[in-house]
C-alpha cells in the first residue's frame, strides 16, 4: 500500500534528520490509509503510523500526527489501533492522556499490562531485555569517559547483551561500545567506554542491545537513558522501531568469551 512505502520514505528522512519532510510524509501516509477499504488493512496501516510517530522529533508535530490518527481511528471503530496508542502515552508517562484514551476500549488485559508498563517506570530492572540502568560520566567536554551499569538476562554466547551505544534524539550513532563477554554470573554489570565525544548539555540517548538467534526480532528494547552529562539521565521508554537500522552497523561483536 501506498501508505507503508511513505512510512518507510518519512523513516528514510527522520535518519537524514529531515524531520520536517518526515512530518508531511508521515502525514500524507495517513491520508493514503484513509483511502483503505479493508479495515485489516486499514488497521495495520494506522498502527504503523504510530509506531513510526518517534519520527517527529517535534512534540507538537508528533501530538498533532497522533490526534488524527486517534480521530480517524475512532471513526473506524479501530480499537486495536486506540489500545495501542493507549499503551504508547503510557511508556511516555502521559497517564492522563492514556487514562482518557482508554474508556471504551479497554479490557483487563489491556489493565494489566498499563500497570505492568506503571511498575517498569518506577524500576526498570523489571524490563525485559538488555537495560541501562545507570550511567556516569568523567572526565571534559569531547572525551568524557562514560560507564554505564547494565542488566540483562545472558545465557550464554547466543544469549547475552552484545553492545550498548550512545545516540542523537534521531537516532545517529555517536559512539558504540562492543560487549566480548556474557556476564552469567554478574547481573548487573558495568561497562566503560573512552573518549565520547559530546558536549556536557548534548541531549543524547544510551541503549544496549540483546543478541539472540530468534530471526525477524529485534535486540533492542524499547528502553534508553535520556539526557545529558550536565543535567544527568533518565530511564524513557522508545517506539520499539526507534532507530532499527543501526543493528547493522559497525563496529559489531567479534568472537564471545564465555
Amino acid at each position: 500500500y501506498k501508505s507503508d512505502a511513505l512510512r518507510e520514505i518519512a523513516t528514510a528522512y527522520a535518519q537524514l534528520e529531515d524531520e520536517a519532510t518526515a512530518a508531511e510524509v508521515l502525514n500524507a501516509a495517513l491520508t493514503s490509509a484513509q483511502t483503505i477499504q479493508d479495515d485489516g488493512y486499514k488497521s495495520d496501516a494506522l498502527s504503523a503510523i504510530v509506531a513510526t510517530s518517534w519520527a517527529l522529533g517535534d512534540v507538537q508535530e508528533q501530538q498533532s500526527l497522533l490526534d488524527a490518527v486517534q480521530e480517524v481511528a475512532q471513526r473506524g471503530r479501530h480499537g486495536g489501533v486506540i489500545l495501542e496508542m493507549v499503551l504508547l502515552y503510557a511508556k511516555q508517562e502521559q497517564w492522563n492522556r492514556a487514562l482518557s484514551l482508554l474508556r471504551g476500549y479497554g479490557n483487563v488485559d489491556t489493565f494489566a499490562e498499563l500497570l505492568t508498563i506503571r511498575a517498569e517506570s518506577r524500576n526498570p530492572k523489571l524490563i525485559d531485555g538488555a537495560v541501562v540502568l545507570q550511567a556516569v560520566a568523567s572526565g571534559n567536554p569531547g572525551s568524557y569517559i562514560l560507564e554505564t551499569t547494565i542488566q540483562s538476562d545472558d545465557q550464554s554466547c547466543e544469549q547475552r547483551a552484545d553492545w550498548w551505544e550512545i545516540t542523537t534524539l534521531d537516532g545517529e550513532l555517536i559512539a558504540r561500545q562492543v560487549l566480548d563477554t556474557a556476564h552469567r554470573e554478574e547481573q548487573p554489570f558495568t561497562s566503560q567506554r573512552d573518549s565520547v565525544n559530546i558536549a556536557a548539555d548534548q541531549e543524547v540517548l544510551i541503549r544496549a542491545h540483546f543478541h539472540n538467534d530468534l530471526e525477524g526480532s529485534s535486540g533492542y528494547s524499547d528502553q534508553a537513558l535520556q539526557g545529558s552529562v550536565e543535567g544527568g539521565f533518565k530511564s524513557v521508554r522508545l517506539s520499539p522501531r526507534f532507530a532499527g537500522w543501526l543493528e547493522s552497523e559497525e563496529p559489531q561483536p567479534g568472537q564471545c568469551a564465555e
